[in-house]
């Protein structure tokens, strides 16, 4: 459990707002792996593409076993001449067993090299501009590391010391983390915050309380607090950044696929956020909910940030929709707490972030006269999604690009993703139509044509379109809607209960405003695809309509748990945003 001092508050608070933390960071140390086999020997043991890794990049990765329990979680790193695995210097031992364990014939070493260098974090938004300052001396460093994606890693002379540079984000700000030689490293640290001092940046210490309280509020799970050797991987939500699903085989593959293949865990980590005023339980004890055990505490602590307690905990399916109240019994105590989704806390700058590298990849990509080439706009627009998971463009533009290299499941993931960000995404669908087509899947090829097609048809109807009589364009509008009206209730009447159809009449009237007409068919939809999020909306908004507002909010309520669970962040917000006004 993280207990917030008051020194420690203080920095979080000066680190959110702009600052700089800088110091050595002993909890992490560095695990090398040198010769020619260490590459494809790693590629067979973890859940990420290594082979994939360029050198200068990295990326989050994991060994599992074969039930996709965690064994270890690390970040991953390409120089030159080695891999290095970045990771909490408690998990080495294990992490080094789990991997000679299937070590015979390769030519590779393996060495926990931690005692031999020192670790030293520059975190928070200035940490580029104070690296660049050290760069007088190696101008090729400055150019790198004004380019170095997300986790990626290059070396040079900082300061006039040799150091090994890492992009990390240990505290939820952007950061990098410095790899010095020990007896380089107290120089280092000490010109570090000499150069802060001369560019007019205030330095912050990093200590433990420091480190664990910004860790979680940026959501970062930690392997052995978090997470552990029993925990599956897909409950910690680190599947969608350590997993490639076409890499070929590892440990725990086929565990991993058939979840994200059949739906969602049964327990996945999510956020807790207490009152103000709550007094911090205890970690690792249970959650009941009306006297039924539904959760388990992690990591908790009192948020700087948000001037409240929070926690990490693992929630059933039932309570994981976001921002939804719930009065908990945790030990012997009742609390008030909302559920929340990871992080607590993003950056302002994320967003731009985001569209920036977006931006640059599709530049990278319009310029590739190669494979190599267009890898570089894959890792970049990669690296957006990452700093922001809500960008819709990005998930379009790289699933287009890996179908062109014929990468179709890998691209098939994307689209999926990018419909529960935008459920309205013609193109998704259009996509996912091609996609499984060219793997030879025709039945879910022309159901997701199809898809494209209805919703092609909606905004078009929808769209307001210039006109000198409006009146003249309502009544336009009105007859092609009828005309819809009378398709539906034609094809209803050979299989009344589709919910394809059912669900298009009832958007059909609810676009008239005949919202006593919509609801049985927004309600056959909902009893023929209860997973219709879309349908709790529509039907949500008739019953508001008319004002029968008990309706509306337990439709909505109902509505909301549904798009938490199938993650349909669309519906999602705009129900929760109208349950809030009722």
């Amino acid at each position: 459990m993280a207990m917030t001092t008051p020194s420690s508050h203080q920095d979080v608070q000066a680190l959110r707002r702009g600052g700089l933390a800088i110091g050595f960071i002993p909890h992490l140390g560095l695990i090398q792996a040198n010769g020619p086999d260490a590459l494809t020997f790693l590629q067979n043991r973890t859940t990420n593409d290594v082979l994939s890794l360029q050198i200068g990049e990295g990326h989050v990765n994991t060994i599992l076993n074969r039930s996709a329990h965690i064994q270890s979680a690390f970040t991953l790193h390409r120089q030159a001449e080695s891999l290095w695995l970045l990771l909490d210097r408690t998990q080495i031992p294990h992490t080094l067993a789990e991997l000679e364990k299937y070590h015979i014939m390769e030519q590779l070493t393996l060495s926990d090299v931690s005692d031999q260098v020192a670790l030293i974090a520059c975190q928070g938004s200035p940490a580029l501009e104070l690296l660049l300052s050290g760069c007088m001396e190696d101008p090729s460093l400055a150019e790198t590391l004004q380019k170095i994606p997300g986790y990626g890693l290059t070396e040079g002379d900082l300061f006039g010391e040799s150091v090994l540079i890492y992009q990390y984000n240990l505290t939820g700000e952007s950061g990098f983390i410095l790899q010095a030689g020990l007896d380089a490293a107290d120089v280092l640290l000490i010109k570090l915050r000499e150069a802060a001092q001369e560019n007019g940046l205030s330095t912050l210490d990093i200590t433990p309380d420091f480190l664990e309280t910004t860790r979680i509020e940026a959501g970062i799970p930690k392997m052995g607090v978090d997470m552990n050797i029993e925990t599956l991987l897909p409950e910690t939500g680190l599947e969608q950044t350590a997993v490639s699903y076409t890499k070929g085989c590892y440990l725990g593959q086929e565990t991993v696929a058939r979840v994200k293949t059949y739906g969602a865990v049964q327990k996945a980590l999510m956020g807790l956020k207490f009152q103000p005023n709550a007094q911090l339980p205890a970690s690792e004890q249970e959650i009941s909910l009306d006297g039924k055990t539904v959760g388990i505490l992690k990591s908790i602590t009192t948020s700087p940030t948000l001037e409240c307690p929070i926690a990490l905990a693992y929630l059933a399916k039932d309570c994981r929709t976001p921002d939804k109240s719930l009065t908990v019994e945790i030990g012997d105590t009742s609390y008030d707490v909302t559920v929340t989704l990871l992080p607590f806390y993003t950056p302002v700058t994320a967003s731009d972030e985001a569209r920036q590298l977006y931006d640059q990849g599709l530049q990278q990509f319009a310029q590739a006269n190669g494979k190599e080439a267009e890898e570089a706009a894959v890792h970049t627009l990669r690296a957006a999604i990452e700093k922001d998971p809500l960008l819709a463009d990005a998930y379009e533009s790289l699933g287009v690009i890996l179908s062109r290299q014929e990468r179709y499941e890998e691209a098939i993931a994307l689209m999926h993703r990018l419909l529960e960000v935008d459920p309205n995404r013609i193109m998704a669908h259009t996509n996912l139509s091609i996609y499984y087509m060219k793997l030879g899947d025709k039945e879910r090829a022309e159901d997701e044509k199809a898809k494209a097609t209805m919703l092609a048809f909606q905004q078009k109807m929808a769209e307001k379109g210039q006109t000198v009589d409006p009146e003249a364009e309502r009544r336009k509008k009105e007859e092609s809607t009828r005309n819809r009206i009378q398709l539906f209730k034609d094809a209803l009447q050979y299989n009344p209960e589709d919910s394809l159809g059912n669900f298009g009449l009832g958007t059909a009237h609810l676009e008239l405003e005949e919202y006593e007409d919509a609801i049985p068919a927004f309600e056959k939809t909902i009893v023929a695809q209860p997973t219709h999020s879309v349908a709790y909306l529509s039907l949500g908004k008739c019953l508001q309509a008319l004002d029968r507002l008990e309706e509306a909010k337990a439709i909505y309520q109902k509505g909301i748990d549904v798009a938490a669970t199938r993650r349909d962040l669309m519906p999602l917000q705009e129900m929760q945003q109208r349950l809030n006004t009722l």
